[in-house]
């Protein structure tokens, strides 16, 4: 007879076979989610793998939705309370709200590019919660979704640790990370490291519950090569969640029996495999400095503890509602603390690395409560099944260490829907232990299912259209920046304009798009080309008016136009960075360019206290350093100009601006 996840028996259910076969095809959808989206990539894409595994979480659970909605129609439905419905309720609602009053509500909703944190993405999670608490009522088929996660997991580590290797068969089209860092099909170490912290402890389990001789040997492969990956991660937030998973697992399949040293005979085994073997791929002493620097105050430890300490001065500016998901890179650099620039001097930061930092900045702190209460009843009613079955099961440990190692992790690494959907999905399965069926929907009757079965297929179709333009966008706009750094400005072009016909509320492809066209018109002296580019970013800033990079272009545009058409064009570039650096106060790049501004509008004074700002950010780019010889130049100091030419060109060698104008203050010296 089948069992719950609890170890009691269930009863064959008499629920009519077409109620079952829906289910089945859930099932059969969210098995599929854990094997494809892990594996999906495309490496030859500028971003290769999160775009893909966004859009395959949106059409899965758009097709899901749509099967469960065609049940309820049809036939009916039982809904099983889990308990956690108020509380995910109140969280969507404070979601949706700071979705509605955020700083860029496009962004919001669908996400930034690369992250893909918006609110479209707790929606997709809440309806896997769902779905995994309605459709899964024995222990069979979880642990059927279990093995297949491992399974994949598994293929992923093994990958992540030949990538560590320099064994890398995948042609990647841009390297964001170093290659002596597994980052295998997630393109990012963190992102990687959480979604195996969130494996690492269902492996043990699997491990622990295994019978046969071949499965003790599978599993343990298993275990070592997701162990291993998290370790070539090099990520020490990875390393946190493994070790915390570990102890979780062993902890908790000890709760109904004595400890004694065979409970922990097979983690220390794998614990000194993981590793031997860690130390011969990337060396003893890498692994140990990894591990010290945790303790120190420098370095990426420094940074992330002065983003926190930006991120707690932010939140009371706008503790209900935040600033809005997935935005923080447009309001960030008007709190950051200065510290904070060593180590990051463009200021476009994202992600504070704290999921409940991060939570409580663009949903507000009503938000992060619900959250925490979320979590908080997902493990009192999970230790409350624990306790109550009379043998502990290894799934239902696993599931909690998971979670809990997951959330470990997250404290100093980076979350989103890559990561954060299979959270959530895991959470609906240890939900399932104790939803029990309440709500009963009846059938819709009559000639009223037809426009209702009509309208779900609709929409459904619609949600597919829209969930593919975005990716459609994005992959274009990815391949017209490969296509700008190749020089191939034809291609780019065409990618650009793909791209904005596919999203035409993409702020990105608009600014790429038209600081292109600018740079063309004024290397042409077309002032067709140069016009065609300034309403391209012109409508970037119409589009996210908050976006500081979007300013700095329009900026930098009217800099050329300036140049080669119209010096009026130098006072509008003056006001456009203005408004860049009020967003971004401490950006390196714009005030550079400001100061460039200003000294061609004749502002010396201002001209020299923005470069001087800039080389204060970043005393290393070689341009600040050119223009402030320029301003030198043209102040009468040949001295001091000469020296900001020299500190160019020893940082940038063919800075060929830089020489010229060393070259020839020397030679009119001599003359």
């Amino acid at each position: 007879m089948e069992q719950r996840l609890d170890n009691t028996p269930i009863k064959a259910s008499k629920t009519c076979s077409y109620v079952e076969t829906i289910n089945s095809t859930i099932r059969f959808f969210l098995y599929l989610l854990v094997v494809i989206i892990p594996l999906a990539i495309s490496p030859s894409s500028l971003n290769q793998a999160l775009s893909l595994k966004y859009l395959l979480f949106k059409l899965v659970t758009a097709v899901v939705i749509c099967v469960y909605l065609t049940m309820i129609v049809l036939r009916g439905a039982k809904i099983r309370v889990s308990g956690l419905e108020l509380p995910l309720a109140i969280f969507l609602i404070f979601m949706g709200i700071a979705t509605m009053l955020s700083a860029n509500i496009h962004t919001s909703i669908e996400g930034s590019y690369i992250r893909y944190d918006g609110f479209l993405s707790y929606l997709i999670c809440a309806a896997l919660f769902f779905a995994a608490t309605q459709s899964f009522f024995i222990s069979g088929q979880v642990e059927t979704i279990v093995k297949l996660s491992i399974a994949t997991a598994t293929i992923v580590s093994v990958y992540g640790v030949a990538q560590s290797q320099g064994c890398d068969p995948i042609p990647w089209g841009v390297m964001m990370f170093e290659k002596t860092r597994s980052f295998s099909t997630f393109g990012n170490p963190v992102i990687l490291s959480g979604y195996l912290s969130l494996m690492f402890p269902l492996a043990i389990a699997l491990l622990k519950k295994s019978k046969s001789s071949v499965d003790k040997l599978l599993y343990s492969v298993a275990v070592t090569a997701i162990a291993l990956c998290l370790v070539t991660t090099m990520s020490r937030a990875a390393w946190m969640g493994g070790i915390i998973g570990l102890v979780l697992v062993v902890a908790g399949l000890a709760q109904k029996k004595r400890f004694n040293i065979r409970m922990a005979a097979a983690p220390t085994v794998i614990s000194i495999v993981v590793i031997s073997l860690a130390s011969m791929a990337i060396g003893l002493p890498t692994v140990a400095h990894k591990a010290t620097s945790t303790f120190g105050f420098s370095g990426s430890v420094d940074s992330r503890l002065l983003m926190w300490g930006t991120a707690l001065k932010m939140i009371p500016q706008r503790p209900l509602f935040g600033f809005g998901p997935d935005v923080l890179d447009l309001v960030f650099p008007r709190y950051e603390i200065p510290g904070l620039l060593k180590y990051n001097g463009s200021a476009a930061i994202d992600n504070v690395h704290n999921a409940f930092l991060q939570l409580a900045l663009t949903a507000g702190i009503p938000a992060l409560i619900a959250f925490i209460v979320i979590l908080v009843v997902v493990f009192i009613k999970a230790l409350r099944e624990i306790k109550r079955s009379q043998s502990v099961s290894p799934i239902t440990v696993g599931l909690v260490a998971g979670i809990i190692a997951f959330l470990a992790q997250s404290l100093t690494g980076v979350t989103g829907i890559a990561t954060s959907g299979f959270l959530w999905l895991n959470m609906g399965l240890l939900a399932s232990i104790w939803a029990e069926p309440k709500i009963e929907l009846k059938p819709v009757t009559g000639f009223a299912k037809y426009p209702l079965l009509s309208s779900i297929i609709v929409v459904g179709i619609i949600g597919v259209v829209l969930s593919i333009r975005p990716f459609i966008s994005e992959n274009a706009l990815g391949q017209a920046w490969l296509a700008t750094q190749h020089g191939d400005s034809r291609a780019a072009e065409s990618f650009y304009k793909k791209a904005i016909v596919y999203n035409p509320q993409d702020d990105k492809a608009y600014s790429g798009f038209g600081i292109m066209l600018a740079y063309e018109g004024y290397a042409l002296k077309n002032m067709r080309l140069w016009s065609e580019g300034m309403n391209y970013l012109k409508g970037s800033t119409q589009l996210s008016s908050h976006n500081r990079e979007n300013y700095t272009l329009l900026g930098l545009g009217y800099l050329y136009g300036g140049k080669v058409f119209d010096e009026r064009n130098f006072r509008y570039a003056v006001t456009s960075l203005e408004k860049a650096a009020e967003l971004g106060p401490n950006n390196y790049t714009t005030r550079d360019l400001l100061g460039m501004a200003y000294l061609e509008a004749g502002r010396m004074e201002e001209a020299k206290h923005n470069l001087l700002m800039a080389l204060r950010i970043n005393p290393n780019d070689p341009q600040t350093h050119y223009h402030m010889g320029r301003y030198y130049e043209k102040a009468g100091h040949k001295e001091d100009a000469l020296c900001e030419y020299i500190a160019a060109v020893m940082i940038d060698k063919n800075y060929k601006d830089a020489k010229t104008a060393y070259e020839r203050l020397i030679k009119r010296g001599n003359d």
